[in-house]
């Protein structure tokens, strides 16, 4: 089935697009948002198709990380979770600049 977007929590991506795409770059959001920005280049500008392959086998542990940072900390999961942002400091150590979207 193709896709307009997948998440990149378990994906196979062909060496040969890999090598020839800008990769995935997490300044651009901690979470799901670089996956949707991996996948709109792939898609619109590499003019290549994601498919969902039926009947591959996949463990997911169902966000149990997620969980843990939510227990520890409920700042730290809504700037990850739902937010998609980095929080400033840790943004800072890593060099990101904030993007414009971000508010």
């Amino acid at each position: 089935m193709k896709l307009s977007f997948a998440a990149f929590f378990c994906v196979y991506i062909k060496r040969e697009v890999l090598d020839n795409s800008l990769g995935l770059n997490a300044e651009y959001g901690r979470h799901y948002r670089s996956d949707r920005m991996y996948c709109n280049y792939i898609r619109h500008v590499m003019n290549l198709n994601i498919y969902h392959v039926d009947g591959a086998n996949v463990h997911h542990k169902l966000q149990q990380s997620t969980e843990i940072l939510k227990e520890k900390s409920q700042e730290n999961y809504d700037i990850m979770f739902t937010k998609n942002q980095w929080d400033d400091e840790l943004a800072a150590e890593f060099g990101y600049k904030k993007p414009s979207w971000d508010f």
